[in-house]
């Protein structure tokens, strides 16, 4: 319902009888979970032996 793009936040929560910042910070918490994790960087550590310092 919250998320509809048809009707506010603000909108919504007077519908439900409930303050329109709590419904805005559960509709935030709820679009973060919703996103997909951010890709890892995989980096290659190389050992330097003493051979190869200059």
């Amino acid at each position: 319902m919250a998320l509809r793009p048809n009707k506010t936040t603000s909108e919504v929560g007077r519908e439900l009888e409930m303050n329109p910042e709590r419904l805005r910070g559960w509709v935030k918490k709820h679009q973060k979970r919703q996103e997909p994790a951010p890709r890892r960087q995989h980096f290659a550590v190389t050992r330097i032996g003493p051979e190869r310092l200059p």
